[in-house]
């Protein structure tokens, strides 16, 4: 039997939940491929679109920067299952396992996951700024995939860097599966984001922001946060221990500020606070808008399919009664 007439059979012979589920779920897949089409065309003209500026004489604003990234700060910065050196990374870790509810059905369960806040520097020759990646939308980072037999990969076991899709053809064995992405220092790189130069003060609710995010970062390594606040060693941080957290955190942030007002203006540049994209990509501009028009066309293409099967369905459902 042809798949479009097993599709018949079924839209007729399913139970009313079970088809109003499946049809429900293709009407709302087709809505945010559409929402997502364009979204990405949207992008990819912001990209094409948007002049390119220097940094000796960058307007405060949203504006696009190309140059190559730097090390900012004395310590390195080691992507977390290699320890590579680099400055910038994002992980995966993954186990293989079986689906909930399906016996014989196996899928990639993910068990931890991060994204580097470390703070880099662009350079593109007439100036240099400081680069806060933090909520932006990273294309084109060096990635490598491999598999292994434990929840932490042995060091060493990484295979040859791969870039881009093709590492997701990398071949492996093993119940766990990791994935690794890395930007790393003097790599050239293109941003289209928000740059603004401060001089070290606080402004209204940055404090509070910037309070919020370091305590958010210490709860990410639970084992160091225990380390240094559970006192009474019982495994967790009560209330007691939570507030010294809470001061170590204002005390750190205190330094950081007399350390940024003792050396004068830093140009920033992060994500926008008018919502507009916040892009990272080591790829070429015509290179990212490529990118980006391809995953619009092929959204669109999602779109068609999955609204014209629910539209298509409904219609067999209500013609056979």
């Amino acid at each position: 039997m042809n798949p479009v007439a097993q599709l018949t059979a079924w839209a007729h012979a399913s139970s009313p939940t079970e088809f109003w589920l499946w049809t429900a779920g293709l009407a709302s897949a087709s809505a945010v491929l559409f929402w997502f089409a364009f979204r990405q065309l949207r992008r990819g003209r912001l990209v094409e679109d948007t002049p390119t500026s220097l940094l000796r004489s960058a307007a405060q604003g949203f504006v696009e920067l190309r140059g190559m990234t730097g090390q900012f700060g004395q310590a390195p910065v080691l992507a977390p299952l290699t320890g590579m050196p680099c400055v910038w990374w994002r992980y995966r870790v993954e186990k293989r396992s079986r689906d909930l509810g399906r016996s014989n059905s196996y899928g990639w369960h993910t068990l931890a996951h991060g994204t580097s806040e470390e703070l880099f520097l662009l350079n593109d020759g007439t100036g240099e700024c400081i680069v806060d990646p933090t909520g932006a939308d990273i294309v084109g980072a060096e990635r490598v995939r491999w598999y292994g037999s434990t929840e932490r990969p042995p060091h060493g076991s990484a295979p040859r860097a791969r870039q881009g899709l093709l590492s997701l053809a990398f071949a492996g064995t093993g119940r766990y599966r990791y994935t690794e992405e890395r930007i790393y220092n003097g790599d050239r790189i293109y941003g289209l984001g928000w740059y603004h130069t401060r001089d070290g003060s606080p402004g209204p609710g940055d404090m509070r922001r910037d309070l919020s995010e370091l305590l958010r970062t210490w709860k990410r390594d639970r084992e160091s946060l225990l380390e240094r606040f559970d006192a009474d060693g019982d495994g967790r941080i009560d209330a007691g221990e939570w507030e010294q957290a809470r001061q170590a955190a204002v005390d750190e942030l205190r330094r950081r500020r007399r350390k940024t007002l003792a050396a004068g203006p830093v140009d920033l540049f992060g994500k926008p606070p008018d919502g507009r994209p916040f892009l990272l990509s080591t790829r070429s501009q015509k290179q990212l808008s490529g990118i980006y028009r391809w995953t619009s066309a092929a959204s669109l293409a999602g779109f068609l399919l999955a609204g014209a099967a629910s539209v298509w369905l409904t219609g067999l459902r209500l013609a056979g009664g």
